[in-house]
């Protein structure tokens, strides 16, 4: 599929987790986790200024589509 303008749009924590389905407190403690453990466990985020960060919309989609799963294996 192919990129869109709309693809680079930054979501706010919010719409981000309405479209993933999960609670803010989900997003922050997902955030927190990376930062401790080295490795990422949410989507990427963008540290838009100290204490406020956003998500690509793009990137969001890229981890729902890796966490698919299929019959097939």
């Amino acid at each position: 599929m192919g990129m869109t303008d709309n693809d680079d749009e930054l979501l706010t924590p919010e719409e981000t987790a309405k479209l993933l389905r999960v609670a803010v407190s989900t997003l922050v403690r997902w955030r927190r986790e990376t930062r401790k453990r080295k490795t990422q466990i949410g989507p990427y985020w963008v540290q838009v200024s100290t204490g406020t960060v956003s998500y690509r919309r793009s990137t969001v989609r890229e981890f729902i589509e890796a966490r698919e799963q299929r019959a097939d294996g």
